[in-house]
């Protein structure tokens, strides 16, 4: 009769540790994993019956005599305890016996066999096959957010907030000097992040933006962009007398003493400089808001002022400037896409 001897290995705990990480991050099935060897065998080949779950996996079996074979079984039926039966025709030769007893008590007595044939005779074995218990490595991912200037030019020290589903602060941090916050180690689910804290002379973004982590050992990447903080010049022309001087020419320069805008006083006597103003384009698919980032007077034929910006959502506004002199100069105003 066939022996069925389980060669369990001791280190399957070990074995499906690995198998359970390589599932979760690419979605493959993990087994255990296990071998049993047939000994004792039969003169023929053999086969098997089991009632072993869906998605087993017998490995190595041909019939033939002291072959191991690999049994695997899906991770999801741990805990189970199952049979495999191996079973065959044994093909036994037969004999006959010869006895002779002489009735004189001096003769030998003499006992012989001959073989005439062989017999099938159907044998089989049980094996038990038990699956431990399945530990499953928690899945988890991450949130990287790049923060830059307008120009695309990393911010380090900006602060960040991550909350989760329920806008609960879980962790704040800062970004390093690639501008690069990561928020590691999160469960599946979804989050919201928002600007925490601005470097100076940035406008802070406090909204709280939503993200989801859906994969075992996904990095889920944003980028953000900070917008310089924008003021005002108001200049007001009296006379000495106090009273307001409407049509007065007023040039605004930057550090390097460029020209930046020039504006001429109102009937109050003022002239304001200005940067924020918004520009709405509506069209019929809907409205586009821009706000002012900033104002140019240039030649005629300056046309590098007004080529495209890689990476910005802008409009340029164009009028000859000064007004009633003939257009000697181009009066430009730059206006970015506002993020709804």
């Amino acid at each position: 009769m066939p022996i069925l001897k389980t060669k369990w290995r001791r280190s399957i705990a070990v074995l499906l540790c690995v198998m359970l990480m390589f599932c979760a991050a690419f979605s493959l099935t993990a087994y255990f994993t296990g071998s049993v060897t047939l000994t004792n065998g039969i003169n023929g080949t053999y086969d098997l019956m089991d009632d072993m779950p869906e998605g087993k996996q017998i490995l190595g079996h041909t019939g033939a005599d002291q072959e191991t074979l690999t049994i695997k079984i899906p991770v999801a039926y741990a805990n189970g305890s199952y049979t495999l039966c191996a079973y065959g025709m044994d093909h036994l030769p037969t004999a006959k016996l010869f006895f002779w007893a002489p009735s004189v008590y001096n003769q030998q007595r003499i006992v012989t066999s001959t073989l005439d044939g062989s017999q099938d005779v159907f044998v089989r074995g049980f094996l038990t096959v038990k699956t431990p218990s399945a530990t499953v490595q928690p899945q988890k991912g991450s949130l990287q957010i790049t923060k830059t200037d307008d120009s695309g030019n990393p911010l380090s020290g900006v602060g960040f907030t991550l909350y989760d589903a329920s806008k609960r602060a879980i962790s704040t941090k800062s970004t390093d000097s690639s501008g690069i916050v990561t928020f590691s180690d999160l469960d599946l689910g979804n989050y919201y992040y928002a600007e925490t804290s601005a470097l100076p002379g940035y406008v802070l973004d406090s909204a709280q933006y939503q993200v989801s982590i859906s994969a075992n050992g996904q990095i889920v990447k944003k980028t953000m962009t900070n917008t310089p903080e924008k003021g005002g010049l108001q200049i007001t022309k009296t006379d000495d007398s106090g009273n307001p001087l409407s049509g007065v020419g007023f040039t605004l320069y930057d550090s390097s003493k460029r020209t930046i805008s020039t504006k001429t006083t109102d009937s109050s006597g003022i002239a304001t400089f200005s940067e924020g103003d918004e520009v709405t384009i509506t069209n019929i698919w809907g409205t586009l808001r821009y706000q002012v980032t900033e104002t140019q007077i240039i030649a005629p034929n300056d046309v590098n002022a007004i080529l495209i910006r890689p990476g910005r959502d802008m409009i340029t506004l164009l009028t000859c400037h000064p007004p009633n002199t003939g257009g000697r100069f181009r009066y430009l105003v730059f206006c970015e896409r506002v993020k709804e």
